[in-house]
C-alpha cells in the first residue's frame, strides 16, 4: 500500500502542525476533561488555610512575579513559566535554569529551582521542584513533658512542556 500524504491545516501562518495532529490533540484534551469531569472535584490547595495540604504551593515564585504582585500569567517566560503558566515555555530559545530563595515568619523557607530547555523550535520543556521548611517545632508527648526539637517540610515536583501550535499565536 502507498503511504497517504497529511494534509496539512490551511491558512495563513498555519502550516506547523497537521491536522491529523491536531486532532489528535483535540481528543486527548476532551478525553481528559471527561475523566476530571467523572473524578469530581479533587482539591489539594483549597483557601481554607491551616486546614488544607500543600497550602505553600500558593506562594508566588519569581522576583519578576513578586514584583507584578502575581499577575504574571500572561507575560509568563523562561523556567517561571513552568510555575505560572506552561505555554510560556514554547519561546524558549535556549537552555535556562532559574533558583529562589524565599524567608518567611516564623522561621518558614521556601526553595526553588527549575530548568528550561527547548525540545524543538516550537515545544519548550522544563523541570522544577520547590520545598518548604517549616523550621524547629517544639515537641512534647502525651503528658506535656518535652521530646525535644521535630522538623517538618512539603515539596513538590513538577514537569511542564509548551508547544505552539501556529504562528498566529506567539
Amino acid at each position: 500500500p502507498v503511504p497517504l500524504p497529511v494534509e496539512r491545516v490551511h491558512g495563513k501562518g498555519m502550516g506547523l502542525m497537521s491536522k491529523r495532529q491536531v486532532n489528535k490533540i483535540f481528543y486527548i484534551w476532551i478525553l481528559l476533561v471527561v475523566i476530571v469531569a467523572l473524578i469530581g472535584k479533587i482539591s489539594v490547595a483549597a483557601p481554607n488555610a491551616g486546614r488544607t495540604a500543600a497550602d505553600f504551593l500558593q506562594v508566588g515564585l519569581g522576583a519578576r512575579a513578586a514584583g507584578m504582585g502575581g499577575a504574571y500569567t500572561a507575560l509568563a517566560t523562561g523556567p517561571d513559566a513552568s510555575f505560572w503558566n506552561p505555554a510560556g515555555l514554547a519561546a524558549i530559545e535556549q537552555k535556562q535554569f532559574a533558583v529562589g530563595h524565599f524567608s518567611w515568619y516564623q522561621d518558614i523557607t521556601l526553595n526553588h529551582g527549575s530548568l528550561a530547555m527547548p525540545v524543538s523550535p516550537q515545544i519548550g520543556m522544563a523541570a522544577s521542584v520547590t520545598f518548604v521548611d517549616y523550621g524547629k517545632i517544639d515537641g512534647y508527648d502525651q503528658y506535656g513533658a518535652p521530646t525535644g526539637d521535630l522538623s517538618a517540610g512539603d515539596w513538590a515536583a513538577g514537569l511542564s512542556i509548551g508547544a505552539q501550535l501556529t504562528d498566529q499565536l506567539k
